[in-house]
C-alpha cells in the first residue's frame, strides 16, 4: 500500500502543471543551445561570448530588445552586415534559439576585460584615426569603429589589432569586406590596394594612400587575391598584451 502510494505521489509530481511547464523550459534550452552551437557560434562564439560577431550573453541586445526583434533578425538578418538569415529555422526552432540566448544574457553576461579609459587615450594617441572613424572623426580606409562593439567580440578585437590578417571580416554577400589585392596591369604596373567591388568586366580597388583606382578587366593581366593579408599594420610589438586588451576593450564599448 504504502509503495502504492510513493508510486502514485512520484507520478502526480511528473505530471503536475509545474513540472512539466519546467521539463518543456529545460528542453526548449537543450535545444535551443544545440542549435545555436551548430549554427550560430562560429560568428558569436560557443557561449555567446562573441567572435566575428557581436557578444550575445548581454542582458540588452540594442538591435533585440524584444523577442520579437530578435526572431526577425534571426529569420531575415541584417542588411549591410555579416548576419544571414536563417531561413531553415521552423518557428518553434526560432522560439528555442531565442531562449537560449535570453538565458545567456540572463546568467553569462561578459565582462570586459581592461582598462576602457586608457584603452580609448592609446587609441586616440595611436595612428589609428588615419584609418578609422569613431563618430565622425578620422579616415575612411578602414571600417568605421563607431559602433564596432555591436558587430564584434573583445577577443576579434585583440586578434584583428596584432595579426590583422586574420579573420577577415565577410559582408552580407558573402566576400571578404576588405580583401586585399595585387592588380597587374598589361602595361607592367601592379596596384595594390582593398578591394571595393569587382564584376565580369572591371574591379575597383582603394590603395593605401585611400586613393580609388577603376580598372577594366581587359587591361588587366593578373589579379591576386591575398585572405590572409592587411593593409593595417600589426601593433602587437607596439602594445603589450595588458594595453591590447584596453584598446579591445574601449573598442567593446563602442556600441
Amino acid at each position: 500500500m504504502l509503495r502504492i502510494l510513493h508510486n502514485s505521489l512520484i507520478l502526480l509530481l511528473l505530471t503536475s502543471p509545474y513540472t512539466m511547464a519546467q521539463n518543456s523550459h529545460e528542453e526548449m534550452l537543450r535545444s535551443g543551445k544545440l542549435l545555436f552551437q551548430v549554427n550560430c557560434s562560429r560568428c558569436h562564439g560557443m557561449l555567446g561570448d562573441g567572435g566575428t560577431g557581436p557578444s550575445l550573453n548581454r542582458s540588452y541586445l540594442p538591435r533585440a530588445s524584444t523577442d520579437e526583434q530578435l526572431a526577425n533578425v534571426i529569420s531575415n538578418g541584417i542588411p549591410g552586415t555579416g548576419m544571414p538569415a536563417a531561413w531553415t529555422f521552423t518557428e518553434i526552432e526560432v522560439e528555442k534559439v531565442i531562449k537560449y540566448i535570453r538565458h545567456l544574457g540572463r546568467d553569462n553576461e561578459t565582462v570586459i576585460i581592461g582598462d576602457i579609459d586608457n584603452g580609448k587615450a592609446l587609441f586616440d594617441n595611436s595612428v589609428c584615426f588615419t584609418c578609422h572613424i569613431v563618430s565622425g572623426n578620422g579616415g575612411s580606409l578602414g571600417p568605421d569603429l563607431t559602433r564596432v562593439g555591436l558587430k564584434r567580440g573583445q577577443e576579434y578585437l585583440v586578434t584583428s589589432i596584432s595579426h590583422p590578417g586574420k579573420n577577415q571580416p565577410v559582408g552580407s554577400n558573402g566576400f571578404f569586406e576588405f580583401l586585399v589585392v595585387n592588380v597587374a596591369l598589361k602595361s607592367g604596373e601592379v596596384i595594390t590596394g582593398v578591394r571595393i567591388n569587382e564584376d565580369t568586366f572591371s574591379i575597383q580597388i582603394k590603395d593605401a594612400s585611400n586613393y580609388i583606382h577603376s580598372f577594366k578587366k581587359s587591361d588587366i593581366l593578373s589579379i591576386e587575391k591575398n585572405i590572409d593579408k592587411s593593409l593595417m599594420p600589426s601593433f602587437k610589438d607596439q602594445f603589450s598584451v595588458s594595453e591590447l586588451n584596453d584598446i579591445a576593450a574601449y573598442l567593446t564599448s563602442l556600441k
